[in-house]
């Protein structure tokens, strides 16, 4: 998968979802069996620091507003938006909407919402939110957002954590237990949890959406070996995998009973520094394990050719990147210079939390020899994701991490997170003000010609400071029934299954 671009994206899907002429007559009725890698780390969606929690979270809360196929905000819980004035975002909010405790959807529910969204305490996405002032409510169904600056990235950010609704009511009761019994207003809601195995969401029956949604419910079982997941769906155990291994897909591509669907994502894979410790508070030791890395020989031998190396945290199919940029060379002369320069000759060591699951020791094994071969020793910490991503971003136990970054739908969620001082996804705070700077612009510009003018702008300083050691895109790759139907696949790589409905058999 090499360079698609935009309009063969929306080809794709457009075939992909045109495929079956019984799409327009949905059946309801089934429990669809689904397989992730890994399991959700809370179900409290403001608390919550993995990408990969939004496979369980978006069925259970519903968003402010909602996003398509493109990435474009559509209505959610808010029918329609407006900004009178640059400084100022009015939310007109759907009606007869309940949670799943009964607890009424209104302006009081939003209010209660964002105030808790903005607590830091509380809070994953405080960054996010930083230019909201003030959260009034004008009538039971209005919110008027008062901003400090102009703000282009908050409306596509309540298609994210920060747009998903709980329960006032339920949060008050339970406290710091709601993460593990979770009432949102979404299609369906949580009736069984059971922890390293599987998860158990079964149909709101008072949701608001009539005929929706069409399943029964929703099994989610964690699997997070690869060829697990693989043999799972081969065997019918389950009807949907996702994150299929590489060297799997080709073989499980046109396989009887089976449809794949493989597309570009926004996702890439990166090692995550914590540059608050030495020495990688040291923009030469950045570089030189910049250098030592030889990206296209991880695609060759980890992804099997499947995508391509990552340049910056935005992949040439989004809107944002920069396409002037050229990849981090693979020069181990050079990074054995840059060493000398840090003060390093001798190199250095450093920690690195990674997922246990085969394919994801291989690539982190394969990034130690590389980074060995100039002198760079990384002592290897495989761990289940939950316990590292907590381990990592909150305990800040290690130096590094070897994770993918999952996307955002605006790229001010992207970069604010992982290279801003406030962000939650830069443990260390490490600060480059030029950036921020150009990250406060860009976040406060409406025009989008303007907009990716300025993180073209950011991407050069995320790589001429080497703030990011990028790797290479993760392409979407998933498999399910030929029974499924419905399944519409997005950007962001992380299946939302709103729509979805199931044939009686394969």
């Amino acid at each position: 998968m090499k360079r698609i671009g935009v309009v063969t994206i929306c080809a794709l899907l457009a075939a992909w979802l045109g495929a079956d002429p019984a799409l327009a007559q949905p059946r309801a009725g089934g429990v669809l069996r689904v397989a992730l890698r890994a399991e959700v780390s809370t179900f409290d969606p403001h608390k919550g620091a993995s990408g990969t929690d939004h496979m369980y979270l978006y069925p259970v809360f519903d968003t402010l507003v909602r996003f398509d196929d493109k990435l474009q905000p559509r209505p959610g819980l808010a029918e329609s938006w407006e900004t009178p004035d640059p400084k100022t975002l009015i939310l007109r909010l759907r009606k007869n909407v309940k949670f799943h405790d009964g607890t009424p959807f209104n302006a009081e529910a939003v209010r209660f919402n964002l105030l808790r969204a903005q607590d830091k305490t509380v809070s994953s996405m405080v960054s996010e939110l930083i230019n909201i002032e003030a959260v009034e409510v004008v009538d039971a169904f209005t919110v008027r957002l008062r901003l400090k600056r102009p703000d282009a990235s908050l409306v596509l950010a309540f298609t994210d954590r920060a747009g998903m609704m709980v329960s006032p009511t339920a949060v008050q009761k339970l406290g710091d237990q709601f993460g593990r019994t979770p009432v949102g207003a979404g299609e369906y809601r949580l009736t069984k949890w059971t922890p390293g195995d599987s998860v158990r969401l079964d149909r709101f029956q008072e949701y608001w959406e009539p005929g929706r949604p069409y399943l029964d419910g929703i099994l989610i079982r964690i699997m997070p070996d690869g060829d697990t997941r693989v043999n799972a769906l081969r065997s019918g155990q389950v009807d949907f995998i996702m994150e299929i291994p590489t060297q799997d897909f080709a073989s499980l591509k046109g396989e009887k009973g089976i449809k794949t669907y493989e597309g570009p994502s926004l996702a890439y894979w990166r090692i995550y520094l914590n540059m608050s410790k030495p020495p990688l508070d040291k923009k030469a030791a950045r570089e030189a394990i910049n250098l030592a890395i030889d990206r296209a020989a991880l695609v060759r031998t980890v992804m099997f050719g499947l995508t391509d190396v990552a340049v910056t945290p935005f992949p040439s199919v989004y809107w944002a990147s920069n396409p002037a940029l050229k990849p981090w060379p693979h020069d181990p002369a050079r990074a054995k210079a840059k060493l000398i320069e840090a003060g390093l000759p001798n190199g250095f060591t450093f920690d690195m939390v990674v997922e246990p699951a085969p394919e994801h020791v291989r690539r982190a094994e394969a990034i130690q020899a590389q980074l060995a071969a100039v002198g760079i020793k990384v002592d290897l910490k495989p761990m289940e994701l939950a316990k590292g991503v907590q381990g990592y971003f909150r305990g800040q136990e290690f130096m590094a991490a070897n994770y993918r970054w999952t996307g955002r739908p605006d790229p001010d969620q992207s970069v604010r997170g992982m290279f801003h001082s406030t962000g939650f996804y830069n443990p260390g705070k490490y600060q480059v003000a030029r950036l921020e700077e150009l990250m406060d612009q860009a976040k406060s510009v409406y025009k989008l010609e303007e907009r990716r003018a300025l993180y073209q702008k950011i991407d050069e300083i995320i790589q001429q400071e080497a703030v990011d050691v990028p790797l290479y895109v993760a392409p979407v790759l998933e498999g399910m029934a030929t029974n499924v139907e419905g399944y519409q696949p997005n950007l962001l790589g992380k299946p939302a299954f709103r729509g979805v409905w199931l044939r009686p058999s394969r």
